[in-house]
């Protein structure tokens, strides 16, 4: 790392999204850390007066810089852009609908990968917060020891994800830079979000997922998932399947179980059956 490059950067990562971006900003400069980090703003063309808002807060603050200007990318490339930029040895990603709860946050973080130079990314746990102003949050799987450490076949299919997923989402996730440049390039021509791209990080080492509640992950009705129907987000995940076996074919056994489990039509069966399924192909995953 050079001397004037930042230990981290924090990739912040927007598309009309104004009127949450001053508390997903605010609890960026509230981190306390031993160490200096940027901020990388990456909007994707918005119209709502996001990146005029970018600009007052970058004009404050001379460690945040935004990414010039340029026609509508979609998620998928404008991430990949964003990664590029980022100047850090670790990226924590905080997409601009959600927010950072603990001000330690950054620094337990990039310590614990400072420490072990063998993980590919850290991660915590998450509150979702539904637009009534309601909160929720899953509860831990049962183990004597924190953090959890899993695999990328585990990120695809485990006992331990089968029974609950309580990280995931990119604004819980501290990645090394090192694992993103991993990442084949021709895996971002493909709508991809979170779970995939966090398999694909995994493959560079193991995932630390961190049990404290540090990020709060909005869930917006209109959001590009949550407007879809049951359907087509069975659909999607489906295709995210699809992706990982054709980039990493190493991975096929684990996806066909995946496969086996959500990929019935049928919601009758899915929900009845699922639980037995689950049960029975995550003793099977142990062998794989």
């Amino acid at each position: 790392m050079a001397v004037n490059e930042p230990l981290l950067s924090v990739l912040l990562v927007c598309y009309n999204q104004k009127d949450f971006l001053p508390q997903a900003l605010d609890s960026v400069l509230r981190q306390k850390t031993s160490f200096e980090f940027e901020i990388v703003a990456a909007d994707d063309a918005s119209t709502d007066g996001s990146r005029q808002l970018l600009e007052e807060y970058a004009a404050k603050h001379p460690t945040m810089r935004i990414l010039p200007p340029q026609a509508n990318l979609g998620v998928t490339r404008n991430y990949q852009r964003g990664f590029a930029a980022c100047q850090g040895r670790y990226v924590a990603v905080l997409e601009a609908d959600d927010y950072w709860v603990r001000e330690d946050r950054l620094e337990i973080m990039v310590s614990f990968l400072e420490a072990n130079p063998i993980f590919s990314m850290a991660a915590n746990r998450f509150l979702g917060l539904y637009e009534n102003g309601l909160y929720f949050w899953y509860p831990l799987p049962l183990r004597n020891e924190y953090p959890l450490y899993l695999s990328a076949h585990d990120l695809i299919f485990s006992e331990e994800i089968g029974r609950v997923i309580f990280f995931g989402n990119f604004s819980t996730c501290v990645y090394r830079k090192a694992a993103l440049e991993a990442i084949p390039p021709k895996l971002f021509e493909h709508m991809v979000y979170d779970w995939p791209i966090n398999i694909a990080v995994a493959r560079y080492g193991p995932v630390a997922c961190f049990p404290e509640l540090m990020s709060v992950y909005r869930i917006l009705k209109n959001s590009t998932w949550n407007r879809q129907t049951e359907q087509e987000k069975r659909k999607e995940m489906m295709a995210g399947v699809a992706l990982i076996e054709e980039f990493f074919p190493e991975f096929k056994e684990r996806c066909a179980l995946f496969k086996l489990i959500n990929g019935t039509r049928w919601r009758f069966l899915r929900r009845c059956c699922k639980p037995l399924l689950r049960a029975l192909f995550c003793r099977l995953a142990r062998y794989m």
